[in-house]
């Protein structure tokens, strides 16, 4: 499916592309209802003729919605469209880590600063047993404000609940601490 912008997709409006990935492509639209900008990603079109890739899709949603933190986008809705399927989103503009990162290393208060906005977003969503496995400085949006950590970046396959991920990324004490640090380290 083509997408282009001023296409209208139930009552959101296309704008312009923000990015893609393996995962998808997400756009910057209008939310003509409530009179808002919203992000929404939509699966490659090859997903969207699978249905376990559609169900996968959604029961992330499901997932994702379920949290709730200042560093974490939120999740508004999952629409189901004929052609493709898209989630709906807050919109975080900004530029990523990663891109920030290769114009040159930021000032340490201001790692310190990021490091914990990430690892308070961490620590959200392994309350509730979810398990980011993709972590990185692609992942991260850096805000005017600060850090929002775009979780939805690369996904289906970015999070998993606790007792169905992989058995390197099941909790057990200690781990579900010392990995979540390692990757956070890393970033």
């Amino acid at each position: 499916m083509s997408l282009e912008p001023g296409q209208t997709f139930s009552h959101y409006r296309l704008l312009d592309k923000v990015g893609e990935g393996g995962m998808g492509v997400v756009w910057k639209a209008t939310d003509t209802r409530l009179h808002r900008t919203v992000a929404l990603k939509f699966l490659p079109e090859a997903f969207t003729r699978n249905r376990e890739r559609l169900n996968r899709f959604q029961r992330e949603a499901q997932i994702l919605a379920s949290l709730n933190h200042e560093n974490i986008a939120t999740i508004h809705g999952l629409e189901p469209a004929e052609d493709a399927p898209f989630l709906v989103m807050e919109l975080v503009e900004g530029e990523t880590l990663g891109r920030h990162l290769s114009r040159g290393p930021l000032p340490l208060q201001k790692v310190l600063d990021l490091g914990s906005q990430v690892a308070g977003a961490l620590a959200a969503a392994h309350q509730k047993g979810i398990i980011h496995r993709d972590l990185k400085p692609d992942n991260v949006m850096l805000t005017p404000e600060g850090a929002s950590s775009s979780w939805t970046s690369d996904w289906p396959g970015t999070f998993n609940r606790a007792p169905t991920c992989a058995p390197s990324c099941r909790p057990s004490p200690p781990a579900p601490r010392r990995e979540p640090l390692w990757a956070r380290s890393a970033t």
